[in-house]
């Protein structure tokens, strides 16, 4: 199954999403998703916890809601309007759920005057899965348990939860204050401005309760200011009902969001909005774009990135006019540009993105060479004290995440208490949030294609690398750290390791030299110590560290030319053999120790060390097979020596077991 959020961008291609369940949790890496609305990676992951069904109660007593977390904004309000109460905090589209506005912490177009959602917050049960301590003592380690927290108690996971991007746990349900409400209809005002600052300044001074921005990227001419206040003329429909779309896209097909058609589109929208109007209704103020049923599908299949960022308001013109400028110096000029006013209320909300001053929101239609200019205006934004609003993004590297929220290194300390390292999502990993709780592994040979091929696969488990390699220079920048591990220089290595905790280590180094080079000339030193005895030294030092800890994983790339001597690779054979032989007695000697230790055999691999051999295609598997296979085997399951391909395996015991006499006949 193929999952992304509402911008279509990243996509996760065999993604699994399983109905939420209370008391029950997948044994793999996972994480809660509510109803896709973000704009990136926020609640991705190979495995997703569905929770839109899980609508067990709203209830409205003395402008007090309680309501579970599946229920989305157009229930809320279809439920407590026509009861003469709203949500104080409303975010920007109505399919947002109770669970995902707690998870962003989500702000409005009153920011000013009400603070983000958190504020209005009185309790939360969540289920967590367990973590390092508790005050409580409530948390068995990988037990789910569901903790009911408030500003009064369990006041550290309340704080966490909020803006806390779901990795806390699975938001059950919440109480909010709600506040009264005698109108549906709003006096708009729109005014035209005639610049960027002048939209900022009287942006700035309005005393509007909903405010907004607008302006167009292509012109630079037009400027609006958008303001809406209730109606004197009170009145709330008793059977008040939100709107349904007024057109749906029924599917995606090619980008209708071109430049050529945005600028003939923003001068309409301009004559539009400077249009006189008597009154509009609440719809229109919250929800402007969800008059269309899937607009996302208007950007085609190749979807778009949103931009939302925040500037501090001391010297704000002159920052914005900078990234401006940044922006429409590229190719990629926005087709949609909002700027909304943030105040001074605080959010209770360790991650909250909202800090007074201005956020501005691009949408970029996705086009070659969009993601390395999105990467080099995030670092923009972190070098002048802004920082991107992470429920819209996709592309923020850890440094500047790190940079522009520095309330991260608290954040990660916090999720350690609730969080046993189950719930991660591409997010978290991508920004390191949840890097102290994944296990760690060093790949050792990692210039090598099979061990290159591994590190998505890592990557997507949640698992953490260290990279080592002979040759660092060579290998293309990672947000992984590289050190320098010569296998030829065992004892450096091990210096290197000495004080690096790991959770297992897969050794991917090899040499295949030709026969004769090696077996008549000093190729063979090389050879031997590649693939046998820098091994043997260092994975010797790596298995007295997990003897240490009690636990971790040993991995080892062998070969079909290990289970027997032949004619074809003699010296690269009996070194494979060494190795073979020296897993196997690992295997055996850290078994009652509680260490792993897995022989991978992966037969003929097509990669730059074969290229030039004849191989059958049929025994012959892709390094991208391999790594899969590696991986799986490496974060789970018992088996000792695994095949990439299963047909090796009767093929190597014949090889094995054909008598001498004949098998030296072969020359195989």
């Amino acid at each position: 199954m193929k999952v992304s959020n509402w911008n279509g961008r990243p996509e996760v291609t065999n993604a699994q999403l399983h109905s939420f369940k209370q008391g029950e949790v997948p044994s793999e890496t996972h994480c809660p998703r509510g109803n896709g609305r973000s704009y990136g990676d926020a609640s991705l992951q190979d495995i997703m916890i569905d929770c839109r069904k899980h609508k067990k109660t709203i209830e409205l007593k003395e402008g007090i809601l309680a309501v579970s977390s599946g229920f989305t904004v157009r229930d809320i309000l279809n439920f407590c309007i026509p009861k003469g109460y709203i949500l104080p905090v409303i975010p920007g589209t109505q399919h947002a759920t109770v669970g995902g506005m707690i998870a962003a912490d989500v702000h409005g177009k009153n920011h000013t005057s009400h603070g983000s959602i958190g504020r209005w917050i009185m309790s939360i049960d969540v289920q967590v899965t367990g973590g390092e301590t508790h005050p409580s003592s409530l948390l068995p380690k990988n037990k789910p348990t569901v903790i009911t927290c408030s500003p009064t108690e369990n006041a550290q996971l309340f704080a966490t939860t909020i803006g806390g991007m779901g990795l806390t746990g699975v938001i059950l349900s919440a109480k909010f204050k709600l506040n009264p409400l005698d109108t549906v209809y709003f006096d708009q005002k729109v005014t035209r401005l005639p610049s960027l600052d002048a939209m900022i300044e009287a942006l700035d001074q309005s005393t509007a309760d909903y405010k907004t921005g607008w302006f167009d990227c292509f012109s630079m001419e037009h400027f609006l200011l958008l303001e809406n206040t209730p109606q004197e003329d009170r009145f709330v429909p008793s059977d008040f009902q939100l709107r349904k779309p007024k057109i749906t896209i029924p599917f995606k097909s090619l980008s209708f969001v071109q430049p050529s058609l945005m600028k003939i589109y923003n001068k309409q929208y301009v004559r539009q909005q400077l249009k006189p109007k008597k009154k509009v209704i609440i719809d229109d103020v919250l929800f402007p774009l969800d008059t269309i049923g899937n607009w996302n599908y208007l950007y085609g299949k190749k979807g778009f990135y949103q931009l939302q960022f925040s500037l501090p308001n001391e010297d704000i013109q002159e920052k914005i006019k900078m990234l401006l400028l940044e922006i429409l110096e590229s190719k990629f000029t926005p087709v949609l540009a909002v700027v909304k006013k943030h105040g001074n209320l605080e959010s209770p909300g360790t991650l909250s993105f909202p800090k007074p001053g201005f956020s501005f929101a691009f949408d970029f239609v996705y086009a070659k060479g969009l993601i390395p200019f999105l990467h080099r205006i995030n670092q923009s934004i972190a070098n002048i004290g802004g920082r991107v609003y992470l429920v819209k993004d996709a592309l923020l590297d850890a440094p500047s995440f790190e940079k522009m929220y520095p309330e991260a290194l608290q954040l990660k300390e916090d999720l350690k208490q609730f969080n046993d390292g189950s719930i991660q999502s591409h997010l978290s990993n991508r920004l390191n949030l949840t890097s102290g709780m994944n296990p760690r592994f060093l790949i050792i040979g990692v210039n090598s294609d099979i061990a290159r091929a591994c590190i998505p696969h890592f990557e997507n488990a949640g698992v953490d690398l260290l990279l080592g390699s002979h040759k660092p220079s060579e290998l293309p920048k990672s947000r992984h750290e590289i050190i320098e591990i010569d296998v030829t220089d065992p004892e450096k290595a091990i210096a290197t390791l000495n004080d690096i905790p790991l959770s297992g280590v897969l050794y991917a180094a090899g040499s295949l030299p030709k026969n004769e080079e090696a077996l008549f000339g000093a190729v063979a030193n090389h050879t031997m110590a590649v693939n046998y005895t820098g091994a043997v030294r260092i994975l010797g030092a790596i298995a007295q560290k997990c003897i240490d800890q009690q636990s971790g994983t040993i991995v080892g790339i062998s070969s079909a030319g290990a289970v027997r001597g032949k004619t074809s690779n003699i010296v690269y054979g009996s070194a494979k053999g060494g190795f073979d032989h020296f897993l196997s007695g690992l295997r055996q000697y850290l078994h009652p120790k509680g260490v792993r230790v897995v022989t991978i055999r992966p037969g003929f691999v097509a990669t730059k060390m074969t290229q030039g051999l004849k191989l059958p295609q049929r025994l012959t598997a892709s390094p991208e097979q391999v790594a899969k296979t590696i991986v799986r085997h490496t974060l789970k399951g018992n088996r000792n020596i695994v095949y990439t391909k299963p047909i090796w395996r009767p093929i190597s015991w014949i090889i094995k077991n054909i008598p001498e006499f004949i098998f030296k006949r072969k020359q195989l």
